[in-house]
């Protein structure tokens, strides 16, 4: 092995290294977020924009289809709501459902 095949390998390494740091950094970044129930409402308000509406433009995508992917999005934001309300519950906060009322105080 000569000595810049070894310095090639060592820069290799530390870049990997870094790569890995960066990977881990966003991972973390990732979990603070999912753990966060605003992000979940966000991502609920997000679904329930992104649902098939009538005035839209649907292209040659059957009434069917396009009813069972509006419920699709509605499911899934309702499974994002529950989630908030699961971690603000966690938290010690107020159970809120996804229509606005407490459901439990305490």
């Amino acid at each position: 092995m000569t000595g810049e095949s070894a310095l090639e390998q060592l820069r290799a390494l530390l870049h990997q290294i870094d790569l890995d740091e960066q990977l881990r950094v966003r991972a973390v970044q990732q979990a603070i977020l999912d753990a966060e129930s605003w992000q979940w409402r966000q991502r609920a308000d997000d679904f329930y924009a992104a649902a098939p509406r009538r005035n839209n433009f649907h292209g040659k995508a059957a009434t069917a289809e396009l009813f069972e992917a509006r419920q699709r999005c509605h499911a899934t934001a309702l499974a994002c709501l529950r989630r908030a309300a699961l971690i603000d519950w966690e938290a010690g906060h107020p159970l809120v459902d996804p229509a606005g009322e407490v459901v439990n105080d305490g």
